[in-house]
């Protein structure tokens, strides 16, 4: 008969640091929800005399300064939409410079496209018009996380679904390799090794 004596050490520690992650996992989602009640997980325009409870409640927020009638405006909010809804944590405003001449004024925000950052409501920097972001007009919501990355607003810039697919498809591209066989028309041979995703 076999002695299983050795193991239960094993087995309990394994046991403590599943619980352990559960738990973690349970108050991140715990946390996540609360976010969400607390308005994060979005793009939201907000009015003027709402500025100060927004951004002096929250860890972190950042605010874009936008015009209606401006184009690069808009493109802004379709990156920070994708922004808010991938990164929970950061709670992601925007405010019509129109309706917002205080602010406006006390920020001095004097070039649009603005992203103003702050930290438990404290203006920690921003972003003017796009600079600083690779690709200029054209750039991508990549280059938009790397900016956020740099200013300390988001921890870790996290790969979209569509970043890992075409990272997948390049790697097993490169780890395929197909044999066509001597014989004339035979199909090519693909070996179990040409499968390998490691």
């Amino acid at each position: 008969m076999a002695d299983l004596g050795g193991d239960g050490g094993r087995d309990g520690d394994l046991e403590r640091l599943r619980q352990k992650r559960l738990q973690e996992m349970k108050e991140k989602q715990s946390m996540a929800q609360r976010l969400l009640s607390e308005g994060h997980g979005q793009l939201r325009e907000i009015q003027e005399q709402e500025f100060l409870n927004e951004v002096t409640h929250t860890e972190k927020c950042i605010v874009h300064f936008f015009h209606s009638d401006f184009a690069r405006c808009r493109l802004l909010d379709d990156h920070l939409q994708r922004v808010a809804k991938k990164y929970v944590e950061l709670k992601v405003l925007k405010m019509n410079v129109e309706k917002s001449p205080f602010f406006v004024a006390k920020l001095r925000v004097q070039v649009l496209p603005c992203l103003c950052y702050f930290k438990k409501g404290n203006n920690t920097g921003r972003l003017i018009g796009f600079d600083g972001l690779e690709g200029g007009d054209n750039f991508q919501t990549s280059a938009l996380e790397e900016e956020l990355e740099r200013a300390g607003m988001i921890d870790d810039v996290k790969p979209d679904a569509a970043q890992l697919r075409d990272q997948l498809r390049e790697h097993y591209e490169e780890k395929r390799s197909v044999h066509v066989g001597t014989g004339g028309g035979s199909a090519p041979e693909i070996n179990d090794d040409d499968l390998d995703w490691s």
